[in-house]
């Protein structure tokens, strides 16, 4: 093989900007300028930002391809298009959620083709990062083009499930404070929840009240506290059934080379000796951004 002598005319095509895309219209979606919009991926066309399943975030709403602004609104023909654009940063917008400077570098998300919060919705992606804050819910948020949403897409979700522990309550027999599991953490995120499940029982089982929390360092997080008694995991119908501690509201954050354990707590009732019901507890994490 030789490098080309010639034009190649496999590339031989004009540049085109990624940080915009041009897709046909959803049939009836009256799309604006301005308005931030997204993709379909099982469809392949473009209709306002939503918390809805397939949609990719694609930007603001710049033009009808055509020029004509009456050809925003899309129609059954596929004949009317639209461009988006992302990869610029928006002044001066309000986002809810946003209390003070420290919320930079925060995730953004959006309900509809106007709305920014910081609240992930249970079906959703980020649309932006907040990168400059002014005062009150007022910050830049850099937009996500369609390329950058997908590349966001496939990396690892901002939030997501952290196994803590998974074994038997023959570890929940001991009446002293216990450490369950111990961890150097490898990422810098949050703990927003705490939660169990049974995933095996054993009738065997006919005493126990422990009360278990996530320590970073030496500080348990404000809130956390998960209750665990015998009768959740003494019979077949209760596999599968969660259990949730309390609401965490602080003391939650855990930087990269930071020490947290899972750590049951003294002064409960221990489990009844050697029964083998055995139980997941697992963290809802939210990754940041930093060390």
């Amino acid at each position: 093989m030789a490098d080309p002598t010639a034009t190649v005319s496999a590339l031989n095509s004009t540049t085109i900007d990624t940080s915009r895309v041009d897709n046909i219209i959803k049939n009836a979606e009256a799309l604006v300028i301005q308005g931030i919009a997204a993709i379909d991926v099982s469809t392949g066309k473009l209709e306002f930002a939503d918390d809805l399943k397939n949609l990719v975030p694609a930007g603001m709403i710049i033009s009808a391809t055509d020029g004509i602004n009456d050809h925003l609104t899309g129609n059954s023909g596929q004949t009317y298009r639209a461009i988006t654009q992302g990869n610029f940063i928006l002044r001066k917008v309000s986002v809810t959620g946003v209390t003070a400077i420290t919320d930079t570098g925060s995730l953004v998300y959006m309900t509809d083709g106007q709305t920014f919060t910081l609240t992930k919705p249970v079906c959703g992606v980020p649309y932006g990062i907040v990168v400059g804050w002014y005062s009150t819910t007022y910050v830049d948020v850099y937009l996500f083009s369609f390329v950058d949403a997908v590349k966001m897409s496939l990396m690892k979700q901002p939030t997501e499930s952290k196994t803590l522990f998974n074994g038997l309550t023959q570890a929940l027999q001991s009446t002293s404070e216990t450490i369950l599991r111990t961890f150097i953490a490898k990422e810098h995120f949050k703990i927003l929840s705490l939660h169990c499940q049974p995933t095996g029982f054993d009738n065997a089982v006919v005493a126990g009240a422990q009360t278990v929390n996530v320590k970073i360092g030496s500080v348990a997080t404000t809130g956390g506290v998960l209750s665990l008694g015998y009768a959740s995991f003494d019979a077949y119908t209760d596999l599968g059934t969660a259990i949730d501690a309390t609401t965490i509201t602080a003391a939650n954050e855990v930087h990269i080379g930071d020490t947290y354990t899972l750590v049951m707590n003294a002064s409960g009732t221990g489990f009844t000796a050697d029964a083998i019901a055995s139980l997941e507890i697992y963290a809802v994490v939210q990754y940041l951004p930093g060390a």
